[in-house]
Order: structure tokens, then C-alpha cells, then sequence
């Protein structure tokens, strides 16, 4: 380090770049923090705790003895692991986690699946029963079974629209009275949509909403964005959702394009979707990009993509969007609560505009 920066300094400067950027995976977050608390012992100070407490790993076999291994040495190490960030091979049952050491510890689980099917987790695995201390829960894509459970301290909520009678108990006062942000994601075979179960008692228990949807409905969701209530609900269009009819009224303040793996063809269509939202009126408030829309990320200037990010671009501009968030998009993040939302709401009641 040059000899003119204080130490105290690079220790601020390193807090800082201690959080996960936007543009960055799970997995490339945790590599960076490894560089840097490679750099000196005082660096090292910084990043430990995290280091040692979060694991990233795949759950092959039910249970998955290698994670339970991992458990076991981190509580006798005294630094049981407090986030959970695990993939689950398709149709494996996900007992592992009730068979870990270090249960009480946990603070974080994230399951999603790998590859596009996903496996199953008992709920009575997941609550009280099992994490007493869990307050954050993604789950999107792995199946729930089991009768509902108390999640008394559950904070944040990540949930696929597998079964909705169950997410409905699961969601109510009774089994998580603490629940303040919820994200559901529609699923192409439940016939309840997720916007249904946004009615107005849970809207003013949370601090902000999310909802992915795959297909466009006859029935708009202007209710959840309506003045009526002064809860941000984000709208995210899958990159799957690129079919059917935009209502008129189809106008979300904060509105989120996720991935847009695929063909070129393909991403270009659903490019335009959110175009033509834009110009009707999404969007006013906020919108969220992939950084592979971003103007300085090149496309060759001939393909449909390039047109369709241009038009994007100009639609942008003559809507007048207060606010434009890029982040890097993946399976993990259209499957999460939406950081670059999180951070603007952040953002926007520091600074009094909420």
C-alpha cells in the first residue's frame, strides 16, 4: 500500500467492496473476497467472517454427506455457517439440510435448482422446527410438500407458485408475522396467478413486493400499483413471457426485464415486449436492466437484438423514466429478490423521497 493511505482508510475502502456488486455472481462475490483477504492480514480481518460462514454448494444425493461433512467441521472450527447458497440436483429431496450441524446458526437459505427442474424440500426441513433462527428463504423452482410450518423470525420470502394454497398458509400472519418483503414467481401449472395473493392485508404488512409473471393476463394487476396503497410492488417479466396481449392499463411504477438467455431471435422479441410496455406507460419510476442491454455492451449492429436495444433506448429517453438500474442477470437473480430494487427503495428513503 502506498505509504501516504492510512490504514484505517483501506479498511473503509475494503468494508466497502466487502458487498456483493450487481454485476457479479454468488460464486465470483466469494472469489473476490478470497483476493482480497489474500492481500494482508488486516484485509483478511475484514472478509473472515463471511468467508467462513457461507457456504456454496451442490446438493447431489439426499443426504449429501460431503455437505454434512462441511457442517460438521465449520461448527467444530467455531464458525458454524449462517448462509446457505445451494443448488439441488433434479428430483433429489432436500434432507440434507435437517441433518446438518450447525442448524441454529443459519441465518440465510437460498435453493434453486440445477438445471431447468428442480428437486423437493419438506417445509417442516426449512421452518422453526429445523433453522429456529432462519429470516431469509429463496426457494424458487424447488418444490414445497408437507403440512405448513412456523417461520416465527422469516424476514424475506422467495417462492415459486408450485402450490398456492400452501404459500397462501405459509405467507399468512399466523405462520410469519415478521414477513416483510415477498417475492412469488408464477408457475405455468398452477392456475392461480401470484398477483392474487397480494391482497390488502399482506400489502401493508410488507416493505416491498415482487412478482415475476410468465404470461400476460386479461386481468391487469393495476390494483397492487394503484395509490391506494403505498407499498412498491416490482413487476418482473420473464424472459419466457414474451406471448399475449398487453393490457392498456398495464402501467407498474417499477418494472424488471430478467435474463434474457436464448436465441438472439428470441431476445430481441422479448426486448420489444418491454418496449411497448415502456411506451404505455411501465416503468415511470424505475426500471431494471440486464447489463447485457446496457449501451456499452457490444451487439453485432446487424442483428435483431441491436434494433430492438435501440428502440429500448429511445422508448426510454421519450418516457422520461426517473431511473435506470443495470445489474448482471442470471438463473440466480430472476429466481431472487431483486437486489438493484432493494437498493434504490434503500436509496430513496435516505434521501426522504419516500
Amino acid at each position: 500500500l502506498p505509504a501516504t493511505l492510512p490504514l484505517e482508510v483501506a479498511l473503509q475502502v475494503v468494508d466497502i467492496a466487502h458487498f456483493r456488486r450487481l454485476d457479479e455472481r454468488a460464486i465470483e462475490h466469494m472469489r473476490r473476497l478470497t483476493r482480497i483477504g489474500l492481500t494482508c492480514r488486516a484485509f483478511y480481518g475484514v472478509v473472515e467472517w463471511t468467508l467462513r460462514t457461507t457456504m456454496i454448494a451442490t446438493l447431489s444425493s439426499s443426504p449429501d454427506r460431503s455437505f454434512l461433512d462441511r457442517t460438521l467441521a465449520a461448527v467444530r472450527a467455531g464458525t458454524p455457517f449462517e448462509t446457505l447458497d445451494l443448488r439441488v440436483a433434479q428430483g433429489q429431496v432436500v434432507i440434507s439440510i435437517s441433518k446438518m450441524h450447525g442448524r441454529d446458526a443459519v441465518r440465510k437459505v437460498t435453493l434453486l435448482p440445477k438445471g431447468p427442474v428442480g428437486g423437493f424440500v419438506h417445509l417442516a426441513w426449512l421452518s422453526d422446527i429445523a433453522l429456529p433462527a432462519v429470516e431469509s428463504f429463496v426457494a424458487s423452482g424447488v418444490k414445497l410438500q408437507g403440512p405448513p410450518c412456523p417461520f416465527n423470525h422469516l424476514r424475506e420470502l422467495a417462492l415459486s407458485l408450485y402450490a398456492p394454497d400452501l404459500v397462501r398458509k405459509i405467507i399468512s400472519p399466523s405462520l410469519s408475522p415478521n414477513l416483510r418483503i415477498l417475492a412469488l414467481r408464477d408457475c405455468v401449472t398452477s392456475a392461480a396467478r401470484a398477483h392474487e395473493l397480494f391482497d390488502d392485508d399482506l400489502l401493508a404488512r410488507l416493505d416491498f413486493g415482487q412478482i415475476t409473471f410468465h404470461h400476460f393476463h386479461t386481468d391487469p394487476t393495476n390494483r397492487l400499483y394503484s395509490k391506494q396503497h403505498a407499498t412498491p410492488i416490482l413487476i418482473c417479466r420473464d424472459r419466457a413471457a414474451a406471448s399475449g396481449i398487453i393490457p392498456d392499463d398495464f402501467c407498474p411504477p417499477y418494472f424488471q426485464l430478467n435474463s434474457i438467455r436464448g436465441s438472439v431471435e428470441q431476445s430481441a422479441v422479448t426486448v420489444l415486449y418491454v418496449t411497448t410496455c415502456i411506451r404505455q406507460g411501465a416503468a415511470k419510476k424505475a426500471l431494471f436492466l440486464p447489463q447485457e442491454l446496457h449501451p456499452s455492451t457490444a451487439i453485432p449492429a446487424s442483428s435483431s437484438l441491436s434494433r430492438a436495444r435501440d428502440d429500448l433506448l429511445d422508448a426510454i429517453d421519450d418516457a422520461e423514466v426517473e431511473y435506470v438500474g443495470w445489474y448482471y442477470a442470471d438463473e440466480e437473480t430472476d429466481a431472487s429478490i431483486s437486489e438493484p430494487f432493494r437498493r434504490y427503495l434503500d436509496r430513496e428513503r435516505l434521501e426522504g423521497r419516500m
